[in-house]
C-alpha cells in the first residue's frame, strides 16, 4: 500500500424506523450500495444500488415507512433475505372444502 493512501472499509449504518408498525429498522452498506430493511414481521428485504444521497434522505424523512414505500420498495433491485416469521403471511389461494 503507498505512503500516504489508507483503505478502510465504511462501515454498515444502522437505524430504527422511527413510529412505524411496519418496519423495525433500516441498515446501510455504503460499500456495497446496499439498504437492508428489517420489518416487524421478521422479514428481512436488500435493495441494491442505493446511493449514500438516498440513505441521507431516508435517515431524514418524517415518515420512514413512507418513504421506503415511496423512494425505494420497487424502486430499486431487490432480493428477499429472509421471509416473514409469521405462518400467516403466506398468500392462501383456493378454498378449502368441508
Amino acid at each position: 500500500q503507498p505512503a500516504g493512501t489508507s483503505k478502510s472499509t465504511p462501515a454498515i449504518e444502522t437505524m430504527p424506523a422511527i413510529n412505524s408498525s411496519f418496519i423495525a429498522a433500516f441498515s446501510y452498506d455504503a460499500a456495497n450500495l446496499t439498504l437492508t430493511t428489517h420489518l416487524q414481521s421478521g422479514a428481512i428485504y436488500q435493495a441494491k444500488f442505493v446511493l449514500p444521497s438516498e440513505w441521507t434522505a431516508l435517515q431524514t424523512s418524517q415518515n420512514h415507512s413512507k418513504h421506503w414505500a415511496n423512494h425505494i420498495k420497487g424502486k430499486k433491485l431487490s432480493v428477499t433475505v429472509k421471509s416473514a416469521k409469521s405462518p400467516n403471511s403466506a398468500i392462501k389461494t383456493g378454498r378449502s372444502k368441508k
